[in-house]
């Protein structure tokens, strides 16, 4: 393949790529793609695509002036023909179908329009496996006040779940979502699902919240639906799940950013457990290990119960490495040492206990 073929292939594929993420932006479809923190360095690229492809086009017109204005007898043209018949016609293939598999998906994604995330995406995922539930908490726990007016954004709702947990229970809301069916739910229940992403589409998280509505509406799967209600708590195979008792749905059409950003609504990063806070209590230790108190009640002295988060060096409780290394060489049990602060920690009256609960 000649240099100006060459050259002439990279432009056309640096300026299809810059056309198509200028085309993702122009339409607002980018979102479909990757989170919205990301879309200055996005755009970034797309100019530096499109620097490249023209830099790489003027260099294949130079190179075509160059070889129109060489002056070569018959002969030599001859000469060179049968020489790049022989030996470039393979190469000259293998390249042409490497280009063909790069410009075919960007000629798709210039033609057509992204579609996001459905059920299908989920390749089989039972839903009760989805459903976000509460955290074992205890009752006597202290709530803080509802806020005055309804929420009216699935990520300001999860947001708030992660911030009060049972708490929430009789807030005013109103989600959207896509309607996903199950023959594990009951015949008046069916599953609100959204994605969660941090950065693009390929880290995409399901987040799913039961409904229960008297009459349902005839909405099919994967149909985005607006629902008014507010937060209760339903009893599932030993799990607290957070339900929306739905007043209200309504079917609409898929909305503009169909994604949650985790980022923005504080999804739940390690399970799908809405863990019960405790204020006015610091529980802050010198350990790698953040901890989210809950408050539990016995009939001696009050005892605070927390739960480490995922370690994220090393992916384990640092609660239970402290443990590990706490053992004494062969003798198989702990001694009795000193309190660790990744383990108890007293503040008064008030035990703070870890546990391998995850939030």
């Amino acid at each position: 393949m000649s240099e100006q073929t060459t050259a002439l292939g990279r432009a056309v594929l640096l300026l299809a790529s810059a056309a198509l993420i200028a085309k993702l932006f122009a339409t607002g479809e980018m979102v479909k793609y990757i989170a919205p923190a990301l879309d200055p360095l996005t755009a970034l690229t797309g100019v530096v695509f499109g620097a490249m492809g023209v830099m790489e086009g003027w260099r294949a017109l130079r190179s075509a002036r160059r070889r129109h204005a060489a002056d070569r007898s018959p002969a030599s043209r001859a000469a060179e023909h049968g020489h790049a018949a022989e030996g470039t016609l393979d190469a000259a293939l293998e390249a042409g179908l490497t280009y063909a598999v790069v410009l075919l998906p960007l000629a798709l994604g210039l033609a057509l329009a992204p579609r996001a995330l459905g059920t299908s995406a989920l390749g089989g995922e039972r839903v009760t496996r989805l459903l976000l539930t509460f955290a074992p908490g205890s009752p006597g726990a202290p709530r803080p006040p509802k806020p005055d007016e309804r929420l009216d954004d699935t990520g300001a709702l999860l947001a708030y779940l992660r911030r009060v947990a049972d708490g929430s229970v009789g807030q005013p809301v109103r989600v959207t979502g896509m309607v996903m069916r199950s023959d594990a739910l009951g015949a008046d229940e069916f599953a609100l699902l959204r994605y969660a992403i941090a950065h693009c589409v390929a880290d995409a998280r399901p987040v799913a919240l039961l409904v229960v509505a008297p009459t349902l509406p005839d909405v099919q799967t994967d149909q985005w639906v607006e629902i008014e209600g507010e937060v209760a708590s339903r009893e599932r195979e030993g799990d607290r799940l957070v339900t929306i008792v739905a007043h209200r749905i309504t079917p609409v059409a898929e909305p503009r950013n169909p994604y949650l950003f985790a980022a923005r609504s504080a999804v739940p990063n390690w399970s799908q457990r809405i863990q019960r806070p405790l204020s006015h209590v610091n529980t802050s230790c010198p350990t790698r290990a953040a901890t989210t108190p809950t408050a539990t009640r016995t009939s001696a002295k009050p005892r605070l119960n927390t739960s480490t988060v995922r370690s994220p060096v090393t992916g384990l409780p640092l609660a239970m490495a402290a443990r590990s290394r706490a053992r004494a060489p062969g003798s198989g049990r702990s001694p009795p040492a000193t309190p660790r602060p990744s383990k108890i920690v007293q503040l008064g009256r008030v035990s703070v206990r870890t546990s391998r609960r995850w939030v």
